[in-house]
């Protein structure tokens, strides 16, 4: 094991060690294991670059336009959204939540509950 990641660590090749509990079903209904969501990081990461460089090449003339002193703030937004898009397009879990999410949101449920509070309706 320890010449596998040397190996791998050396020419840059991903090479993920899991164990039994990463390959556990999340739940009964959905066929989502951790393993899903560690390789779906994975991917999010490696295609964030591209997807942030697309981003910059479609708004590069609303950024030009922007006084210089909004550059940063604009960029930081931009790495943000992309890093979203990313974990939304290549992580199974991530895409899971979201959808759960937005199901609670439609129902009249928002907000986070501090443990120990109800999980009633949140504002």
């Amino acid at each position: 094991m320890e010449f596998k990641l040397g190996l791998a660590q050396r020419v840059d090749y991903p090479f993920i060690v899991v164990s039994f509990d990463e390959i556990k079903s999340l739940d009964e209904q959905d066929s989502l294991i951790i393993l899903d969501g560690i390789i779906g990081q994975f991917i999010a990461r490696t295609k964030f670059r591209e997807i942030a460089e697309r981003m910059m090449n479609d708004t590069r003339d609303y950024y030009d336009s922007l006084p210089e002193d909004m550059k940063a703030e604009y960029l930081q937004d931009l790495a943000c959204a992309a890093e979203t898009e990313a974990e939304l397009q290549y992580d199974p879990i991530v895409k899971a939540a979201a959808t759960y999410e937005s199901k609670a949101m439609q129902a009249g449920v928002s907000g986070y509950a501090k443990q120990g509070e109800s999980p009633s309706r949140l504002i």
